[in-house]
C-alpha cells in the first residue's frame, strides 16, 4: 500500500486487525437471508412432490418439504406443514382447493399456487425434472426474484 496516500492513517494492529475480522464476520451472519421455506403437493407424494423437492433441496435460497393430500400419502400434508411453509406449490388445481378448503386459517398469509403438472411420469423421470425445472424455476423468477436451479425451457403458464 503506497503510505502517502493516507496521511495520518496508522495501519491496524493484529488485536485490531482480530476484531475488524470479527465485526465483519458478525455483520455477514446478520445480513443472511433466512431461505424461503417451500412446500410441494401432490395427491400420495410419491412422484411429482418428492421429486420436486429432491431436485431443489440443495437450492441455496430455499429449504424443501414434499407431502400429498391423499390419507394414504408416504407424507400426507398436515396443519404442521402448512404451517411451516412460506410458499406451496401443488402440482395440480386440486390439491390447490384441497389445502384452501382443509387449512383456511393456516393458508391466509401463504403463497399458493398449482404448477399446473399431471401425473403421468414416475419419481425422477427426466421429462417430469424438465417440466418441474420450468414451471419452478419460472415461478420463482417472477414470485420472489429467486435465481433458478439451472437453464431454463419454454415457459409455460401458471395455473393460479
Amino acid at each position: 500500500m503506497d503510505e502517502g496516500k493516507f496521511v495520518g492513517v496508522q495501519p491496524a494492529t493484529g488485536t485490531e486487525k482480530d476484531n475488524l475480522n470479527l465485526q465483519e464476520n458478525n455483520l455477514k451472519k446478520e445480513v443472511k437471508m433466512e431461505k424461503t421455506k417451500v412446500l410441494f403437493v401432490c395427491y400420495a407424494n410419491i412422484d411429482r412432490s418428492p421429486t420436486a423437492e429432491q431436485m431443489y433441496s440443495n437450492h441455496p435460497d430455499l429449504e424443501t418439504k414434499s407431502a400429498g393430500i391423499a390419507s394414504f400419502a408416504t407424507v400426507p400434508v398436515s396443519a404442521e406443514l402448512v404451517q411451516w411453509a412460506d410458499v406451496i406449490l401443488t402440482m395440480d388445481e386440486e390439491q390447490k382447493q384441497f389445502i384452501k378448503k382443509m387449512f383456511p386459517d393456516i393458508i391466509s398469509n401463504k403463497t399458493i399456487d398449482s404448477l399446473g403438472i399431471i401425473n403421468i411420469y414416475t419419481r425422477m423421470h427426466p421429462k417430469l425434472q424438465d417440466m418441474i425445472r420450468t414451471l419452478v424455476d419460472e415461478w420463482l423468477r417472477e414470485n420472489l426474484k429467486i435465481s433458478p436451479l439451472r437453464g431454463g425451457g419454454k415457459s409455460k403458464t401458471l395455473v393460479k
